[in-house]
């Protein structure tokens, strides 16, 4: 455009600016994304001014950059749009597990126990009425009852890792401290537990959900670290409650790529880093060969109360 107006295929009505800044020359240039005018660059000047080939040739190429400055950012915006929906899906696929482990723990305990439960005393019965005169009979009937035990124990054992009743019935700090006391039991190692600001009870989702965290990375330790001492912590404010567990192991190098692995030990912190962000939390994962390992998990604090 050339002497503000001339040019029929620059409507000057479309660029009001032009005539509060007094430009009486310019060149726009469509800045184009998927076939598509998504803006436009424009230079003027307050000037009369002839854009010369080299000048038209440099902001053709400024406006060839800018649109696919535009493209990256629309494909960075949909790449974190999809992120959002991942992890919304994501936090739906866990708290659907959490309900489905919480349904089969209790099948567990109350169908498979009661009749357990029931066949023992019924053997039972029939010993104590049974005139047994062959010791092997005996036997087969101790027998039985001894696997009706094992496999009483049994259930209570896997009813009892689908869903702890002591955090159903006592909260997150309570099944922390025995979770951690259990596995310094099991595995000989010595577990320090601390814990601080938690006074009531959280939203069930985020007890769950650490607890979880939690004992994943204690069954890491165990099969990885090789660890004499582990460490957790517990500490919440008003706004924050931060899980933290670290041991004195072997480590390992922590790569870009470590919490998207498909090995086992990579998918036990795919699994930690999936839950964290299911309840809008963050995940972090520090560790060095022969300096030991350390996860931090952060949530925001929600409190049983908030949700009624």
């Amino acid at each position: 455009m050339q002497d503000l107006g001339t040019n029929p295929k620059f409507l000057i009505d479309e660029f009001p600016l032009f005539k509060e800044e007094h430009i009486v020359s310019a060149a726009r240039f469509p800045l184009v994304v998927d076939k598509e005018i998504r803006g436009q660059l424009v230079v003027g000047y307050r000037q009369h001014h002839e854009f010369s080939s080299r000048e038209l040739r440099l902001l053709s190429s400024l406006a060839e950059k800018s649109s696919i400055a535009l493209a990256n950012a629309q494909l960075y915006d949909n790449l974190l749009s999809r992120e959002r929906d991942l992890e919304a899906l994501s936090g739906a696929r866990v708290k659907a597990q959490e309900e489905e482990r919480r349904r089969i723990a209790r099948e567990i305990h109350d169908s498979l126990g009661q009749i357990l439960t029931a066949i023992k005393f019924n053997v039972e019965i029939l010993e104590d009425g049974a005139n047994f005169q062959n010791p092997e009979d005996l036997q087969r009937i101790a027998d039985i009852k001894g696997l009706l035990d094992s496999s009483m124990a049994e259930a209570r054992e896997i009813s009892y890792n689908l869903m702890p009743s002591v955090l159903v019935d006592f909260g997150l700090v309570p099944a922390l401290q025995l979770l951690c006391e259990q596995f310094s039991n099991r595995n000989n190692l010595k577990v320090n537990f601390h814990t601080s600001g938690v006074d009531s009870r959280l939203d069930p989702i985020v007890e769950v959900g650490l607890y979880r965290i939690a004992q994943e990375a204690l069954n890491n330790i165990a099969k990885h670290a090789e660890a004499t001492e582990v460490n957790a912590q517990l500490i919440g404010d008003d706004r924050t409650l931060r899980l933290t567990i670290d041991d004195d192991g072997k480590g390992f190098r922590v790569r870009s790529f470590e919490l998207y692995r498909n090995d086992r030990h990579g998918m036990g912190l795919v699994s930690m880093r999936e839950r964290a962000i299911s309840f809008n939390g963050s995940f972090a994962l520090d560790s060095r060969p022969g300096k030991g390992t350390e996860i931090i998990v952060e949530v925001p604090m929600i409190r049983k109360e908030a949700h009624g």
